[in-house]
């Protein structure tokens, strides 16, 4: 018996800005150009996962998008930099490309009162962190990567929170926005 694909996954995300995200990629794929073992992401799918809510989350869309706008209200907005790219192994095989940011107590806290107020219990210290690309076949040798990231722009100004959709297609994964809320200024 086949096993049924997963179906459409809630979440809440730190939305990427175009310039943020499009540079990481051009990065990213400079590492391992042309590897058709990798499916990288298009700048639209970079975030930053802040509470997986998984298919069965036991709320309607509605009611998650207006917990996050009351936690959105009592939320400030803070910074995070970005530290290295990694590639993340799982035993020895090599399964994504990632970039991690410098420790934050903001993201820590911010990820903790989050899971707090969905009444879930944080299952690992939170690590903020994007993933740029999944390695399906790779081609090339896994490496390891430069340990820093050099780019022109590496902060990021944490500024809202979205509620994000992700639903499983034949060639990757669609995401959608389905509610975004600002955080409160400094």
């Amino acid at each position: 018996m086949e096993s049924s694909p997963a179906g459409p996954r809630l979440f809440i995300a730190i939305p990427l800005d175009l310039e943020m995200a499009e540079a990481l990629l051009e990065w990213s794929e400079a590492q391992y150009p042309s590897d058709p073992g990798i499916r990288w992401n298009i700048a639209q799918q970079l975030h930053i996962t802040v509470s997986f809510l998984g298919e069965d989350q036991g709320r309607r869309p509605e009611e998650l998008a207006a917990l996050l706008e009351d936690f959105c209200n009592e939320t400030t907005q803070f910074d995070l930099v970005l530290s290295q790219v990694s590639t993340q192994f799982r035993g020895p095989v090599p399964t994504m490309i990632w970039t991690q940011f410098d420790h934050s107590r903001e993201f820590e806290e911010l990820a903790t009162r989050l899971a707090t107020a969905l009444g879930h219990e944080l299952e690992r210290k939170p690590l903020p962190h994007i993933t740029l690309g999944r390695i399906k076949d790779l081609k090339q040798p896994a490496r390891k990567l430069p340990q820093r990231l050099l780019l022109e722009k590496d902060s990021l100004t944490v500024e809202r929170l979205e509620l994000w959709l992700s639903e499983p297609t034949p060639t990757g994964t669609s995401y959608r926005t389905l509610a975004s809320f600002a955080l409160q200024p400094r």
